[in-house]
């Protein structure tokens, strides 16, 4: 199978499941290569362990990023973060939280090498958050704070209102 690109655009790129979906394609794909390659230069013995090798060396990167990971790994700090990851944040985490959210969970994507997009959920209440980094536009913008039915009422006039 030929390697799956992943689409980063934020008009036309693939949505999270679709990028996972082609990152493991892409794991597997390598997966059947290796063991190709090993079983034509060693014979049949020794496959089955390097295609375990290249499962776990894969299965590692994806855990240490908090994809495949039971639990997403705490971050050091909220803002120090440059690559996409997926996180999980407490009150005493370094950095800007998110407004209304002491304790959640931090997707963090990147778009180049020095410009990335933050989702914050919250685990404790009913808050959503995003912010963006432009590294050369001067570093993190403040928290968008997500306004949906669990925390806005509409009045008799139709109009949206904060819920109390």
């Amino acid at each position: 199978m030929a390697q799956q690109a992943i689409n980063f655009d934020p008009a036309t790129g693939d949505d999270t499941s679709g990028a996972l979906r082609k990152l493991d394609n892409n794991v597997n794909d390598h997966e059947t290569r290796i063991v190709a390659v090993k079983a034509t230069a060693d014979g049949a013995a020794g496959t089955a362990a390097t295609a375990g090798t290249a499962a776990n060396t894969a299965n590692t990167a994806l855990t240490a990023t908090g994809w495949s990971a039971a639990v997403a790994p705490q971050i050091n700090s909220i803002d120090g973060v440059n690559r996409s990851a997926i996180y999980r944040f407490i009150a005493t985490t370094p950095g800007a939280l998110p407004t209304n959210q002491a304790y959640g969970t931090l997707i963090t994507l990147s778009y180049s090498a020095s410009d990335y997009t933050q989702l914050a959920t919250s685990v404790t209440n009913n808050e959503m958050a995003f912010r963006f980094y432009r590294g050369a536009g001067g570093g993190w913008n403040a928290w968008n704070r997500v306004w949906h039915s669990g925390n806005t009422t509409v009045d008799a006039n139709l109009f949206i209102k904060k819920a109390n």
